[in-house]
């Protein structure tokens, strides 16, 4: 798996991220929310790896609840939660 990121680069783009541009929590580099709000990189596209351009940050909870589902997996989720299913 590709990875080119330097931990210069990873710092960077996580303190220009206040906030989890998913769950709207702010992104706590403290332990006073545990480990759930802590920032986390994601790749957008898997299979790309980690490098510059495929990585974003988000909180570690997005992350996980992201996990390894696909997108048709998550729209399910979504239309379930919403009582469509």
């Amino acid at each position: 798996m590709p990875f080119a990121l330097t931990l210069d680069f990873v710092e960077a783009l996580c303190l220009r991220v206040p906030e989890c541009p998913i769950l709207k929590v702010p992104l706590a580099r403290t332990s006073k929310n545990g480990r759930a709000h802590a920032p986390s990189i994601d790749r957008v596209i898997p299979a790309l790896g980690y490098v510059p351009d495929n990585v974003r940050c988000i909180s570690n909870r997005a992350n996980r609840l992201k996990g390894s589902l696909t997108r048709e997996q998550l729209e399910r989720l979504v239309a379930y939660t919403k009582g469509e299913l």
